[in-house]
This record gives structure tokens, sequence and C-alpha cells, in this order.
């Protein structure tokens, strides 16, 4: 049984950063990123059949957005959510994943 595969995955996008607020005396700042991305993804056909029992298509293609706030360059709060759209409806690999993560930096 195997138990691994390769995929060639590529993004298009672009960020928009924006620095809302600093106080350089007092060490404080916080950032802002946004970026909006289309997904390509490429499989082969065995593999497909092996892990995803084909409910992906070997050429998928799909959208992501990522949106964070930095606080301090300390803690970052990120939002993600990732799309394939030519996937059958009623499968589970073509619903939105959406990803909130809170990360501290010691």
């Amino acid at each position: 049984m195997e138990n691994n595969f390769l995929t060639n995955y590529g993004q298009l996008g672009e960020v928009y950063q924006n620095l809302i607020f600093e106080d350089a005396l007092e060490n404080e700042s916080i950032d802002l990123w946004i970026h909006p991305h289309m997904v390509f993804n490429h499989t082969n056909e065995k593999d497909l059949s092996t892990f995803f029992e084909e409910d992906l298509k070997s050429i998928t293609y799909g959208y992501g957005l990522q949106a964070g706030l930095e606080f301090n360059r300390k803690v970052k709060a990120i939002l993600l959510l990732n799309q394939f759209v030519n996937t059958n409806v009623p499968d589970p690999v073509g619903k939105a994943v959406l990803r909130f993560t809170v990360s501290y930096r010691f």
C-alpha cells in the first residue's frame, strides 16, 4: 500500500500590507496584510485514485484568501480560506476550508 504521493502546486496573487499603527518609543505596532490568490494543482491519476478516491480531478484550480493582523511583532491572528472550484459539488474536497490561527512569539 502506498503512503505518499507527489503533486505540483502553484498560486498567483498579490499582497496588500499596511502599517495601521506604530509607536516607536513604546515599541508598539499593528500590521495588516491581505493576500487574495488563485490556486493551481496537478496530481497524476494513479495517486488521485489511491488517496482521494477520484473526488479530485487531475488538474484542479480554486481560490484562496489569507488575511492577518500582527501586534508588536509578537502576536499574530491569521485567517485562511481556500476552495477548489472544479470538483463535484457534494464532495467534501470541494467545500471551502476556513482556518483561524493565533500565535505568540516568545
